[in-house]
């Protein structure tokens, strides 16, 4: 077995030439099958939810002459929340690019997403992860269970792209710590503002990077940590003007509305969903990736040669991870429900803390056992791809219903007239319930005034066990439990 390869930028070409090409042609194949799959899911998507407000507001010309409100508004936005690079500025170029057409906006997600990937790769690098295990954890952070049900969600551009803005930042910034010169703590800066303008999470990056800046001193000395302290100064300092401005200079854009401070017994209890979530939320793959870390370390304090080394770089990677793990998640500690959404910034620092676990162990043995280990790799890989969300995204992409409702519209009520009308009928013994019609309603709210512009069309939701009938002369569907809509009539 040749040398591991040394340099944090190596090419899959370096990469192949440094392990065994049955592992280099593994990873490249469960790589570029699941990208395959995600831009083929992709394609089959649509628009839901929050998707046609935003889609709404794009649509409307004059909202967008003046950039200089959207980027610094002094009074109430069209929109509660202040994302103008990954929300106004996303909707309405995507809108002018793509119009309708979800793909395109999905596209421009996958890329940021893979490329947040890439970044994984990168950082497992500058931790001094081997290659092959750098690889497989940057594969890991491609597809963790929050990211699988979010990321064909238009609107969740938000927090992919602010993901990957935090992961640029942490990244240069480590190089800056470890001698790079200033204009790596200029950039780092730069994309923390740019994470900042995607999604107001980024804000916990500061403490993130104190945490990597002790790791890169070595940390333990006093003047070491005044150190690591000093170094993310100015990303405090913009962080700080941030929340500053976004509590105090524009009305109705306040965060306490938006994330609680309640403390409780339920803080743990979220920790523990969220932390779940990134395990894919399967009571299996929960217990075995406990096995697996507890079965490393006994390994390695049983047999490995340099046991004391290698279980002390263990325990200082579990440190930091650990730590960027509970600092991403404070914003969300007084939350009463979590939401996938959210778990989606601790994908990577979890893939990595897996990721270090894998490298202890290829520490310990790999240089005796590479084949063994590499095979084992690659299964753990493979084992880790959550094939029944897959599998559910497939049968049932994203906006499915909405999509087929239109298509039911225009191949069957070509002329929907102005100020007409549309009925959803459910609470029947083979009828969507209400909690499932509440949810479509959610999914299905502003699409008719973004897909019929001008037209004002009336929704309505009617329950047919309700002795009050719906409206007469208007287009009359039925949602099913899945939430599939088909004419009333048949």
């Amino acid at each position: 077995m040749r040398k591991s390869c040394s340099s944090a930028d190596v090419s899959l070409r370096a990469l192949s030439e440094r392990v065994h090409h049955a592992f280099a042609l593994a990873i490249t194949v469960i790589g570029l099958g699941l990208i395959a799959w995600c831009v083929w899911t992709a394609s089959r998507s649509w628009f839901l939810g929050d998707d046609f407000a935003f889609l709404s507001l794009a649509r409307r010309a004059k909202a967008w002459r003046d950039w200089w409100k959207v980027f610094v508004p002094l009074g109430r936005r069209g929109w509660w929340s202040y994302r103008p690079l990954t929300i106004d500025l996303y909707f309405h170029l995507g809108y002018r690019a793509f119009g309708l057409n979800a793909f395109g906006y999905l596209l421009i997600s996958l890329l940021f997403h893979v490329a947040s990937g890439a970044l994984v790769y990168r950082l497992a690098r500058q931790l001094h992860f081997d290659c092959r295990v750098a690889a497989v954890a940057a594969l890991l952070s491609l597809c963790r269970y929050p990211s699988m049900t979010q990321l064909f969600w238009v609107s969740a551009f938000q927090h992919v792209a602010a993901k990957f803005f935090f992961l640029l930042a942490a990244s240069l910034f480590l190089d800056y710590a470890r001698g790079a010169p200033a204009r790596y703590q200029l950039a780092s800066c730069g994309a923390f503002i740019l994470a900042l303008l995607s999604n107001e999470l980024a804000a916990t990056l500061p403490g993130v990077l104190v945490a990597l800046a002790l790791l890169a001193d070595g940390g333990g000395r006093s003047e070491l940590t005044r150190r690591a302290l000093r170094r993310p100064l100015p990303h405090f300092i913009v962080g700080t003007a941030y929340l500053l401005f976004r509590l105090g200079l524009f009305h109705g854009g306040g965060l306490g509305g938006v994330y609680t401070t309640a403390v409780g017994w339920h803080v743990l209890a979220n920790y523990e969903r969220y932390t779940r979530f990134v395990l894919d939320d399967h009571p299996l793959k929960i217990w075995g990736a406990a096995l697996l870390a507890g079965g490393t370390v006994a390994a390695i304090v049983a047999k490995a040669e340099d046991r004391a080394r290698i279980v002390r770089e263990l325990l200082r990677m579990h440190a930091l991870l650990l730590a960027w793990i509970s600092v991403v998640m404070i914003p969300f500690a007084g939350f009463l429900a979590p939401h996938h959404r959210f778990a989606m910034i601790m994908e990577p620092p979890a893939s990595l803390l897996a990721g270090a676990y894998l490298n202890a162990a290829w520490q310990a043995f790999g240089t005796r056992h590479a084949r063994t280990l590499e095979a084992a790799l690659i299964a753990g890989l493979v084992a880790a791809i959550p094939y029944g969300l897959l599998w559910s995204r497939t049968v049932e992409p994203t906006g499915w219903s909405n999509r087929r409702l239109i298509e039911l519209i225009d191949r069957h009520h070509p002329g929907l007239p102005e100020r007409g009308c549309v009925v959803f009928l459910y609470g029947a013994e083979d009828l969507a319930g209400k909690a499932e019609a509440d949810l479509f309603k959610f999914r299905v709210g502003g699409l008719f005034g973004v897909v019929y512009p001008g037209r004002r069309v009336a929704v309505y939701f009617h329950d047919v066990r309700q002795p009050e009938q719906a409206p007469d002369g208007c287009l009359r569907f039925k949602i099913d439990p899945g939430l599939r809509v088909d004419p009333a009539d048949g």
